[in-house]
């Protein structure tokens, strides 16, 4: 297994946390580094899990989400700021829309989801548009409808 060398130092440096793109990586090497970070005691973000590394996250402390495909070692923010609004086209947009929002919290910001909103159904867009535009950023997540970016 190779060396797993982690940025512990990040946070100070940018004040943006560690996270590890799973997608790749073997569950070993996914279980190095968890075992580094359970064993230090820091915050870690993990993305694109696959399910040949859920054996490994089965520990103590560690904040597992199937729909998003995400794990947060550590406690979450204690100072929830606001962040953005994620909108979804469809109901198949809810796990990347789900990685944006634990994103943001592990950061430290709220990201609230308003899902299914595609402009195929433009009354339904219409009927959260107030909500929408209570935030000032916005995510879109539409993988196969092209026009809520546009729309919104």
């Amino acid at each position: 297994m190779s060396r797993v060398v982690m940025d512990w130092d990040r946070e100070a440096r940018t004040g943006t946390a560690e996270a590890v793109l799973c997608e790749g990586k073997s569950p070993e090497i996914v279980a190095a580094i968890v075992d580094k970070a359970l064993d230090q005691g820091r915050r870690l973000l993990l993305t694109r899990i696959a399910e040949h590394h859920l054996t490994v996250l089965d520990r103590p402390g560690v904040d597992f989400d199937r729909e998003s495909g995400t794990a947060i070692l550590g406690p979450p923010s204690s100072d929830t700021r606001a962040g953005a609004c994620i909108v979804t086209a469809g109901s198949s947009d809810i796990g990347i829309a789900r990685e944006a929002s634990r994103t943001l919290a592990f950061h430290g910001y709220a990201g609230p989801v308003i899902s299914d909103v595609g402009v195929a159904g433009l009354w339904r867009l219409m009927e959260r548009l107030d909500e929408i535009r209570s935030h000032r950023v916005l995510i879109a997540v539409a993988g196969m409808e092209g026009a809520l970016f546009a729309v919104l």
